[in-house]
Parts: structure tokens; sequence; C-alpha cells
């Protein structure tokens, strides 16, 4: 339903003059959909991840990339094998521990603020 509310948008705004001088559109991608309420979009060219964009990020500001999994292993050693209870003990530790601002900063970089 979305896809086709932004296709009778897309379609409006072609069709005023204002807006199609401006080459103004809602950008619309493919999505599989895997569930009621989840799917997976489709190739998005010339896209970074979120991990990329990160390091990037650290290595710019001279930060360590991976510190929470260093600090992960360094409460357990077999993290992996631990119960989910026990896991989240550590990951809660490890928010405590950490600024965890990374991507609030780089989207804020990245804006045209």
């Amino acid at each position: 339903r979305v896809m086709q509310l932004f296709g009778l948008m897309n379609r409006l705004l072609t069709a005023s003059n204002e807006t199609n001088k401006r080459d103004l559109e809602i950008r619309t991608y493919a999505v599989i959909p895997l569930a009621p309420n989840c799917g997976m979009i489709g190739w998005v060219s010339f896209t970074d991840t979120i991990q990329s964009l990160i390091q990037n990020y650290r290595e710019s500001q001279q930060l360590i990339f991976g510190i929470e999994n260093e600090f992960v292993f360094e409460e357990s050693a077999n993290y992996d094998e631990l119960p989910m209870y026990n896991k989240l003990e550590i990951f809660e530790h490890v928010l405590h521990i950490t600024k965890g601002n990374d991507l609030r900063d780089l989207f804020w970089l990245k804006s045209w603020n």
C-alpha cells in the first residue's frame, strides 16, 4: 500500500509544472517480503554498510574499531556458549562503559546541517 501511495505521489509530482521543474520524486526500492512485518530491500547501488561507515568514522577520529568486541571477550572468553541472560548482562555492561555515539555523530557529520 505504501508503494502504491508513493507511486501516486510521484505521478502527482511529475504532473505539476512547478514540482516537475525541481525534479522532485520519492525514491522507491524493490522489497522482497519475508514476513508480514519485515522484508529485504533490493540491491541499492552506491551505498555503504553501517559497519563500513562506523569503521571509517572511528579511524578518522583515531578511535579503536571493534573495541566493544574486545570488552565482551574480556568479560567472558566463552561468550558464544553462554546462556542468553548472561550475554545480555555482558552486553549491558559494555553499553555502560562505551559512549555509543558513533552512529549519531556520523549521521550528523554526513547530514546537510
